[in-house]
């Protein structure tokens, strides 16, 4: 939950990060003390992108999906996914305890 809660907040590198929810939501984040712009692509079950909100500042309030979603994507690297895609991922656990 700590994870989840802090995400990309006081991150001096850029990295994507995957959340993964209990359930297909809505699921509002914002962007308080994240340094840099980001977007996040919104996933449904299927990993199917359902909702995609490019450009997020730093310190914007609030940012919902418009479409229930499972997945969420925050990624800060240039790419060309649009809404309506279906998304696959090649996952790097880390340990950072």
């Amino acid at each position: 939950i700590v994870e989840r809660a802090i995400g990309l907040m006081f991150s001096k590198e850029r990295k994507n990060l995957l959340f993964i929810f209990d359930r297909e939501d809505y699921h509002p984040i914002h962007s308080f003390f994240v340094p840099f712009s980001f977007d996040a692509i919104y996933l449904n079950k299927d990993w199917k992108v359902v909702d995609l909100i490019s450009g997020i500042r730093p310190f914007s309030l609030y940012i919902c999906n418009k479409k229930p979603a499972k997945y969420l994507i925050e990624i800060t690297e240039s790419h060309d996914i649009e809404v309506g895609q279906y998304v696959s991922c090649r996952f790097r656990m880390e340990d950072n305890r």
